[in-house]
């Protein structure tokens, strides 16, 4: 760090310092199956490539997926809190993810967002270029809050099918969708949705396959209260063939307060398309077509993003005498 020259903030840059406050950030939240063997693949293509072996672990099938409104969106950086605030969606594709220590056991447990995508440029701005989160602009439905949540709808602007005719276009990605109405359940609090959240994994027979150590890790996880996410994070050079900054950073959420924890009691279904931009069946192992999207929650939360921290930063080999 004491070698890197400061960052130059040039005037109309929407970059700004952390720590990122997100206050009354509405979240819904599902969990659809995908395979672990693409989820591996995946982090060995994006992660363990940078780290320079195994390090990184797909621990569960379930690919978390959430749809998150935040309503106030400000830095907390004196300079950048007085520009102003603003608000954003964002819609992310988690991966549960297990770091492998020295001794080979799991150490630490980790969410991998791989896909993100949101409908403000300024979020990609900060969250790409600062923390290494994977966004893309997209066209998206949400309910309003306080809402009942009956259908989410996700597009965004790719090429489907790749050839070199394809023109770019904006394609659907997945909706999900209330199909049989059932009563929520409200006044939950984290230790409540944590308990939900154990139960089904060890309903779905893949809670044993965690390890003790990351199972008592996901059992604090609501109560601590923070999730590490991870990134990759990168620049190309001019030729966008070689990394200029290559690395993976871990950089906490830490929630500030809890405003309200619901189940909903509806039943819903996720409808993939097949999109070559943005492979969810390939990645994640999401199945093209129809699907449960299970555990359907929603919390109303307020979380603040603290700077990351470099766990590997990729470096060149050593020249060859």
């Amino acid at each position: 760090m004491a070698g890197r020259p400061d960052y130059i903030y040039t005037d109309g840059s929407p970059l700004q310092h952390t720590p990122m406050h997100l206050a009354a950030s509405d979240m819904h939240g599902f969990f659809i199956r995908g395979e672990l063997e693409n989820l591996q693949a995946t982090l060995d293509a994006t992660l363990n490539r940078v780290a320079g072996r195994s390090r990184f672990k797909a621990l569960l099938p379930h690919v978390m997926v959430t749809f998150t409104r935040a309503c106030h969106a400000q830095s907390g950086f004196p300079a950048d809190f007085n520009r102003g605030w603003g608000i954003e969606t964002d819609i992310i594709t988690w991966i549960v993810t297990g770091e492998v220590g020295e001794t080979g056991g799991l150490s630490h447990l980790l969410f991998y967002p791989y896909f993100i995508w949101v409908d403000v440029p300024t979020a990609i701005s900060i969250g790409r270029e600062v923390f290494g989160y994977p966004k893309n602009m997209c066209r998206c439905v949400l309910p309003n809050v306080g809402e009942d949540p009956v259908r989410f709808e996700l597009a965004a602007e790719g090429w489907h099918p790749f050839s070199p005719q394809t023109q770019l276009a904006v394609h659907p990605i997945l909706e999900v969708t209330a199909t049989v109405m059932g009563s929520h359940r409200s006044g939950f609090g984290l230790i409540d949705l944590q308990r939900a959240i154990l139960d089904f994994l060890r309903a779905e027979g893949v809670l044993l396959a965690l390890g003790d150590l990351i199972i008592r890790d996901f059992e604090s996880l609501l109560l601590r209260p923070h999730i590490d996410q991870i990134f990759l994070k990168q620049f190309p050079d001019s030729s966008g063939v070689k990394a200029v900054y290559q690395a993976v950073v871990v950089a906490p959420a830490e929630i500030d307060k809890v405003n309200s924890v619901h189940l909903f009691g509806h039943t819903y279904e996720c409808n993939l398309h097949a999109f070559d931009s943005f492979p969810l069946d390939r990645a994640l192992g999401f199945r093209v077509g129809v699907q449960p999207a299970c555990l359907p929650f929603h919390i109303n939360f307020d979380f603040t993003v603290v700077a990351g921290e470099e766990l590997v930063v990729s470096t060149l080999p050593a020249a060859q005498p």
